[in-house]
């Protein structure tokens, strides 16, 4: 049975560097949405939701067909929403998959300092100043014990 790997966290958690390892260990499709987005319209496109869910809507298109043929696949999202994690974890079931959520955690300043780095010097990612990852921390909504869930602690 093919199994969709959720990856939820805050930015700079690490997210796409354990994808790229869950992409070796399990042999499976990865999809980071933020190197979708960066590919098709830059670090800072306007209109941005608009666009993520333009892209998010095709990545899971993709990563159903990969499912239904047996392929484990691995959405590198953030999966910040508690109501998101919920949507796929039962739409996977829908077609037989299983899920697993990995939440990827560490202390904010680690976050903010990887985020801005990141941010200053890589153009493969998209931009984040200090303003926007305050924003996105205060909406993330971490899993809680109502969720099944694997934690990473990225702390280094």
């Amino acid at each position: 049975m093919a199994t969709v790997h959720l990856l939820c966290g805050r930015p700079g958690s690490g997210k796409t560097t354990f994808a790229r390892e869950l992409e070796k260990t399990h042999k499976a499709m990865r999809y980071t949405y933020d190197e979708w987005m960066v590919q098709l319209y830059g670090r800072s496109p306007e209109r941005f939701e608009t666009l993520f869910n333009r892209v998010s809507n095709l990545i899971w298109r993709i990563a159903t067909r990969n499912l239904a043929l047996g392929t484990d696949v691995i959405l590198d999202k953030g999966f910040w929403y508690k109501r998101d994690r919920e949507n796929v974890r039962q739409a996977a079931a829908a077609i037989g998959a299983e899920s697993k959520l990995y939440f990827l955690d560490a202390p904010i300043d680690v976050l903010r300092k990887r985020i801005l780095t990141r941010s200053k010097g890589d153009q493969n990612y998209l931009w984040i100043n200090d303003q926007a990852f305050t924003e996105f921390i205060n909406r993330f909504e971490p899993p809680g014990d109502d969720e099944d869930f694997i934690l990473v602690w990225t702390e280094q």
